[in-house]
């Protein structure tokens, strides 16, 4: 999680904690926040829409209160 404040490792990172399987609670909610961030919420939402996890991100989309996350998956949804 904290390599996903470096520039160089941020895209590698995250893929690492998207592919863990089960997806620790503590991952899932990391993933929710950074996905609420204007800069890095697509980038997340998007990998995590390749890697199978539509149906989640659309719970997420219906569920959660951030406009910022909602905004996000949208435009991954839509895509």
């Amino acid at each position: 999680m904290a390599a996903t404040s470096n520039p160089s490792l941020k895209q590698q990172a995250y893929r690492s904690l998207i592919t863990l399987k089960p997806m620790p609670a503590s991952t899932r909610q990391f993933l929710i926040t950074k996905m609420g961030e204007t800069d890095d919420g697509q980038v997340v939402a998007q990998q995590l829409a390749q890697q199978g996890y539509t149906h989640w991100l659309r719970q997420l989309a219906t569920s959660h209160t951030s406009n910022v996350l909602k905004k996000n998956l949208q435009i991954v949804l839509e895509q």
